[in-house]
């Protein structure tokens, strides 16, 4: 901040705190939330053409000039871009608008459950102890006499008795019993029961689950952005910027950490829970996302042969990864595969394990694109950088799925309506959404194979033909109406996509060569992804990712990964161990690295159907 200007303050809140922050007249929102670390997405760079930088404000702002009310539209006096509003004075600005975080449809059913957790409340003299020579060995043998036998030397035991256990008063504690191993104590709480948390690690999204252990379900799911896309939107960025300085590293680090942290309190906050009883955490996501949660240097996923440090992680304690619950409760990795395909894959296997028999292609679909063939018996699994546009990142009017956000598009009066979740005012694009409308555009003719925005002329349709404007020479296509609210899909915007979907397609199809087969021959295609909303099929078919001859056999499955993680959580020991001896028999393919993939990704470019196999 220039000490010479005049100076005023910025309240900035998120979620439910508030921060207050000096900074100068005429500097922009988006230079004072990024210099006090607030992440803000710009795919334009802070040039004010895309509208990616939406924000609500309030108070004393420069006014909206003529390309940011045509992006804005009549919202322009309380969302405002980042890039464009400058501070006049005393102003407030509320982040998550759009995409900071929201809830998560789930499965609440019971599911199967191998409790290996439980509470056992105690209540004791300290005189009871007495006859013992150690504490532990006391407490162990009235749990023993409870008809708990357990390992009582545990130093995590031991050291989180701490205050609780005050010689001359009676003590009231609840044992946390794992597996038949005292795995530590929390304060007395009637009624507790134990619970674990499943969070799927995605490099634009992070989706979260809390879980009841004892009745095997899940009792909410809230979504957040990484705030990792600061440093960068793909895995390559984030490589790169990890391996500049111990800085660097440390900050991917402390962010996602606290990210996650994040949703675990809103969890079970909003269940009315304390989130100290949540003793079990299992993560999945892909290598690079492993290794930064972690704090380790990402130098061996850079350079060839992309190999991370370690497929398998030793089990942590929650105090090793900064997570806001006891020091002692245990936070597992599902195993990582290979490259840069991890353990969302390896919970997709998970998934897809329960089901009957197929030749199948599992995709899952992200910023990072993991693909998995299973034929019998073998795995063959790879990977590609798709970019974030399937998350609703790079996006001028991207979010995640919430509320606000389109999700969906619909053909009614010959013209383009929107879906929208929540069905109140259009906030901007999520993944599936944007899928949805450039393929509506794809099949009425405003857009071409190229990707290219048809001159209005050129539409069939009046009123879809209408909705096409010219900002500086550059074609965009006005959504939405009066009374939903409007934002526009720029030719940037649908370059995203034909980025995303092309190394996609790609990928796919080097793995199925390398196989020895074409589309033709497998039976059942399931889609994952943690981006919110079910992409669409008959979308998919229409800009080509997938050609005709696999319709009808292509499913999605929402977050598969997360729910195979699930399934392992609540599964005990032996859920475990079957994850393990998946991921073994994973072996894993450089398909980027193939020469034939650049020639397949051009020409996987284009949007339109395709026959063939």
């Amino acid at each position: 901040m220039d000490k010479s200007s005049r100076s005023c303050r910025l309240t900035i809140r998120f979620g439910p705190s508030e921060r207050t922050v000096e900074a100068s007249v005429g500097e922009t929102l988006l230079d004072v939330l990024r210099r006090e670390g607030f992440f803000v997405e710009a795919p334009c760079g802070g040039r004010g053409l895309c509208g990616g930088c939406r924000l609500r404000v309030s108070g004393d702002l420069s006014p909206a000039d003529e390309g940011e009310r045509a992006l804005l539209g009549s919202r322009s006096a309380e969302i405002r871009l980042a890039c464009r509003a400058r501070l006049a004075g005393e102003a407030t600005v509320t982040l998550g608008v759009p995409g900071g975080g929201g809830t998560v449809p789930f499965d609440g059913e019971a599911r199967k459950t191998v409790q290996e957790t439980v509470f056992v409340p105690l209540s004791f003299d300290w005189d009871e102890l007495a006859p013992s020579a150690s504490v532990l060995e006391g407490i162990g043998s009235m749990l023993a006499r409870a008809g708990h036998a357990v390992e009582a030397g545990n130093l995590d035991g031991a050291a989180s008795l701490g205050d609780g256990l005050r010689p001359g008063w009676r003590t009231s504690l609840l044992a946390v019993l794992r597996g038949g191993v005292l795995a530590g104590f929390l304060p007395h709480r009637e009624g507790a029961r134990p619970l674990g948390a499943v969070c799927d690690i995605g490099t634009t999204t992070l989706v979260a689950y809390l879980v009841d252990l004892e009745r095997g379900r899940v009792l909410a799911a809230l979504r957040g952005r990484n705030p990792q896309a600061l440093y960068g939107g793909d895995v390559l960025s984030r490589i790169a910027r990890g391996l500049a300085d111990a800085a660097s590293l440390r900050a991917l680090t402390d962010s996602v950490r606290a990210e996650a942290g994040r949703l675990l309190v809103a969890l079970a906050d909003g269940e009315g829970l304390d989130v100290g009883h949540c003793v079990d955490v299992l993560l999945v996501g892909n290598a690079v996302m492993h290794h930064l949660f972690l704090g380790l240097s990402p130098v061996t996923l850079g350079r060839l042969p992309f190999a991370p440090l370690l497929r398998r992680t030793p089990p942590l304690r929650a105090g090793d990864v900064a997570l806001p619950l006891a020091p002692w409760a245990r936070v597992r990795f599902l195993p990582l595969l290979g490259r840069f395909v991890g353990s969302d894959m390896t919970g997709l296997l998970v998934r897809a394990a329960a089901l009957p028999p197929k030749r199948r292609l599992l995709v899952d679909v992200g910023t990072n694109g993991e693909i998995a063939l299973v034929v019998g018996e073998r795995i063959v699994v790879g990977s590609t950088a798709a970019g974030p546009a399937f998350e609703g990142g790079n996006v001028s009017s991207g979010m995640v799925a919430l509320p606000g956000a389109v999700d969906g598009a619909l053909w009614r009066d010959d013209d383009i309506a929107l879906s929208v979740i929540g069905g109140g005012t259009v906030e901007g694009l999520c993944g599936p959404g944007l899928i949805d409308v450039v393929a509506l555009l794809v099949r009425k003719g405003a857009v071409d194979g190229s990707g290219r925005i048809a001159d209005g002329e050129a539409i069939p349709f009046p009123r879809l033909a209408r909705r096409v404007e010219s900002l500086e020479g550059r074609r965009r296509i006005r959504l939405g109406s009066a009374e939903q609210g409007t934002l526009v899909l720029t030719q940037q915007d649908i370059r995203q996509l034909q980025l995303a979907k092309g190394a996609l397609q790609a990928a796919m199809e080097e793995l199925l060569d390398r196989e020895g087969l074409t589309w033709n021959d497998v039976d059942e295609c399931l889609l994952a992804g943690a981006f919110g909303g079910a992409l669409r099929p008959e979308s998919l078919l229409a800009l080509g990712l997938f050609p005709e001859a696999m319709r009808g056999r292509i499913a999605s499955v929402g977050n598969g990964a997360g729910e195979g993680a699930l399934t392992v959580l609540l599964g005990g020991p032996e859920a475990w161990d079957e994850a393990q001896a998946l991921a073994d028999r994973a072996e894993s393919v450089d398909l980027e690295g193939r020469g034939t993939f650049q020639d397949r990704f051009i020409e996987a470019l284009r949007l339109e159907s395709r026959g063939g196999a």
